[in-house]
């Protein structure tokens, strides 16, 4: 997943490599958010520390239930609890029984505001996820060629500069639809400059409602 997306202070958009682009601005059909990816909790964690689990790492997430967490496990405040038991406890409760080969019941009606329990796109992974730092109100898409840039707003540009000047290193995922297409590891205070793998591309464009001309 983190192969997918790089954090580059060369660029200032964000540019996305793929042949179809939509040509029509649309409303959005899908919610776009960038969410950081929470570090070190719950003694639980992968070899960099991220609050990302994989089938191989954590099989328990991902064993069949019979039950689906609801919005609100998914989604509790004690997610990001700094009690470990507490925290343990709820991310249980958000990641057992969601099944990530299905499409997410959330749909993209996850609250920004609030952690988020999310799988990768790829069903491989489940993130616990900080509240969004940026949506997709904040970015356009800007047809460029046989391809697209996506351009962040001077409020969103704000937002990433502030979070990547203080945590290097870490990982923020762009979520669609409540499910993680992609990570970003960022590399120090750098503009969000980023390409996209083509099967990325058109589900991310998609959310922003398609591109300008």
């Amino acid at each position: 997943m983190r192969s997918g997306l790089f954090a580059t202070g060369a660029l200032a958009a964000v540019a996305c490599a793929f042949s179809a682009v939509p040509q029509a601005v649309a409303e959005p059909a899908s919610r776009f958010e960038v969410r950081p990816v929470a570090k070190n909790g719950a003694g639980l964690s992968d070899a960099k520390g991220d609050m990302a689990f994989s089938k191989t790492s954590y099989p328990k997430f991902f064993a069949p239930y019979s039950g689906v967490p609801s919005k609100q496990a998914r989604q509790s405040a004690a997610l990001l609890s700094d009690e470990q038991t507490a925290q343990s406890g709820a991310l249980v409760a958000g990641a057992e029984g969601l099944d990530c080969s299905k499409p997410d019941p959330l749909g993209g009606a996850d609250d920004p505001k609030l952690p988020l329990v999310a799988c990768s796109q790829d069903a491989g992974v489940k993130y616990l996820l900080k509240p969004a730092i940026i949506d997709g109100s904040q970015v356009s898409c800007v047809v460029a060629g046989s391809g697209a840039d996506l351009v962040f707003s001077p409020q969103a540009q704000g937002a990433w500069s502030q979070y990547t000047s203080k945590n290097a290193g870490a990982l923020a995922a762009v979520v669609v639809d409540s499910k993680v297409v992609t990570t970003i590891e960022v590399n120090g205070s750098t503009p969000f400059a980023v390409r996209l793998a083509p099967q990325d591309a058109s589900s991310l464009v998609q959310a922003l409602g398609g591109c300008h001309a």
